[in-house]
C-alpha cells in the first residue's frame, strides 16, 4: 500500500463546501445590505460608505474564494499535487479577510465610543 495517496473527498471537498459556504455567508451580507439602505436611508454618509465598502470588499472575496475554488477543481482537475500549492486568489481573500475584519472592529469601537460617550453604556 502506497503511503503517497490523497484522500480527495477530505481535501478538495473542504475547498467546495468551503466555497459554498462563503457563498452563503456573502448572501446574508448582500441581504443586510440591503435591509440598511431601506430602513436607514438618513444616515450619515460616512457610516454608508463603510456599509458599502465591507460589502464590495466581501463580494470580491467570495470572487476570489471561486477563483481558487475553480483553479483547484477544474483548471488542474486531476492533478493531486496541486493539492499543496496556495493560488494567489487565496493570498489575496487572507488580505481582505485581514481588511475587513480591521473595518468591522472599527466601526464597532467607534459605536462603542458613541454610546459611552453619549451615557448609554
Amino acid at each position: 500500500m502506497s503511503t503517497n495517496t490523497i484522500d480527495v473527498a477530505r481535501t478538495f471537498g473542504a475547498v467546495l463546501i468551503g466555497g459554498l459556504s462563503a457563498s452563503l455567508l456573502s448572501g446574508a451580507v448582500v441581504i443586510q445590505t440591503i435591509i440598511y439602505y431601506k430602513l436607514y436611508p438618513s444616515d450619515l454618509l460616512t457610516l454608508k460608505l463603510v456599509v458599502l465598502t465591507i460589502w464590495l470588499l466581501d463580494i470580491l472575496h467570495t470572487c476570489f474564494i471561486w477563483v481558487a475554488t475553480w483553479d483547484y477543481l477544474i483548471h488542474h482537475y486531476g492533478q493531486l499535487m496541486r493539492i499543496d500549492y496556495i493560488p494567489w486568489s487565496i493570498a489575496l481573500t487572507i488580505v481582505l479577510t485581514a481588511i475587513l475584519t480591521f473595518l468591522v472592529h472599527w466601526f464597532v469601537f467607534d459605536r462603542s465610543r458613541y454610546l459611552a460617550f453619549l451615557g448609554f453604556i
